[in-house]
């Protein structure tokens, strides 16, 4: 089970994290988010992931100091966009943080143009989630709440649900 102890060195962690991500993420290419590595800020997602699966951690990562995720590339880094068989509509993902997350969480959503590994024009989708700091965020339809344990989305159980509670209140 995650700890949900010690937010707030996360979010500094974050903050930390993201200056680092950010001198790449300058550059604009969506290549960047290929190279990576997968961590407590920083998954990839493919398209053609169910888009509520999406939720988990957008969940994870307003509760754990923040993130991104970049959604239309493989765990192997490759870029599959959203123009390939089976992904889901791009507009699918962006509902998410509104519809599957309460309280809604902080997101920034932005397409990233680029080529596939087809090469095709495609875009990838970055989901920026901000830490938040109004309690715990929870999946709307259950109630279940995550957070980020290294490169993984984990699910709290009731003991950790509260122990989450307590710290952000």
């Amino acid at each position: 089970m995650a700890d949900p102890a010690g937010k707030a060195d996360k979010a500094d962690k974050y903050k930390a994290d993201k200056a680092d991500n950010d001198k790449e993420e300058s550059c604009e290419d969506a290549s960047t988010y290929t190279r990576l590595r997968e961590g407590q800020h920083f998954d990839r997602k493919s398209a053609r992931l169910r888009p509520d699966g999406l939720a988990r951690h957008i969940i994870a990562f307003a509760n754990d100091g923040g993130g991104t995720v970049a959604v239309g590339i493989e765990d192997d880094g490759s870029i599959t966009g959203f123009r390939r068989q089976g992904a889901y509509p791009v507009e699918d993902f962006e509902r998410i943080p509104v519809e599957l997350c309460d309280p809604r969480p902080t997101v920034g959503l932005r397409r990233l143009p680029c080529r596939n590994v087809d090469g095709d024009d495609d875009i990838i989708l970055l989901v920026q989630v901000r830490p938040f700091a109004g309690g715990v965020v929870r999946m709307r339809s259950n109630g279940d709440v995550y957070l980020r344990e290294s490169d993984s989305s984990v699910k709290l159980d009731d003991e950790g649900t509260a122990k989450l509670d307590r710290t952000t209140r």
